[in-house]
């Protein structure tokens, strides 16, 4: 029986995604999508993003992805003119050696990622949030701020934090998918809500959003939503076999 399978942020937790992978016992008729976020802060991000591509998983394009991808792109310039400096803040030591472990088609593959797709119908998978009030179309024209979306201020744009993981957000801002309207389920990562327990919010109007990122590199769970061809969903999980970074705030289990 086919199934969609959609994974929530690895954040370099490779032990954690086979152990993942193993449990949910995938076959070739299963699709397979992951909500971005390879990159960073755990042990292999490379390896993870390797072992995704080898298995044909589909994702959709995460902050930590596109950072990677923007630093190499000044990087690059900076290395064919020396007078050239790079405008971003230097990346982690640690994030740089990651950045290295990376082919060039994991690059490709990493560039060629979408910020939205439609995995099923009715079903939307982005990396951070959706904006109310907005078509896809129009959602798409500001691509660098879906993929990073927790909150919303008063006149429904993105409010942004110094601190990106912060509990609370900025002073009359609300989580964005207490506001969402649109017409499709919304599977998203990006914000950990619980380090076991994704978030589930309905709307008035009975479309649901779905946040898998229960904080796995923060020594949570790896989730997956698994969805049947007859529109039964389950939740699977996989603990985290270490705390590989400490949360820059306390998580609920």
């Amino acid at each position: 029986m086919p199934r969609t399978i959609f994974i929530g942020d690895i954040h370099g937790c490779l032990d954690e995604l086979e152990s993942l992978i193993q449990r949910l016992a995938i076959e070739s008729s299963d699709r397979v999508f992951c909500a971005g976020d390879f990159m960073d802060r755990g042990p292999n991000p490379a390896g993870c993003v390797q072992l995704a591509r080898a298995l044909g998983f589909a994702s959709v394009l995460g902050n930590h992805e596109e950072k990677h991808l923007r630093w190499r792109r000044h990087e690059q310039r900076r290395a064919a003119d020396p007078s050239y400096q790079n405008p971003m803040r230097s990346l982690h030591p640690q994030s740089v050696v990651d950045s290295a472990a990376l082919t060039d088609e994991d690059i490709a593959w990493l560039a060629a990622l979408p910020v939205v797709l439609h995995p099923l119908p009715g079903w939307v998978l982005v990396h951070g949030g959706l904006f109310p009030k907005l078509t896809i179309e129009q959602q798409l024209r500001r691509k660098d701020k879906l993929i990073r979306l927790r909150w919303l201020d008063a006149e429904g744009d993105s409010a942004p934090l110094d601190d990106d993981t912060a509990t609370d957000g900025p002073a009359g801002s609300q989580p964005w998918m207490v506001a969402y309207d649109g017409p499709d389920n919304v599977v998203y990562g990006h914000a950990v809500h619980s380090l076991s327990r994704p978030r589930v919010d309905t709307q008035a109007h009975g479309t649901r959003t779905l946040g898998i990122d229960t904080g796995c590199v923060f020594g949570g769970s790896l989730t997956a939503l698994v969805i049947d061809d007859a529109g039964r969903e389950e939740i699977v999980q996989v603990r985290a076999k270490l705390q590989y970074v400490e949360p820059r705030y306390p998580l609920a289990e």
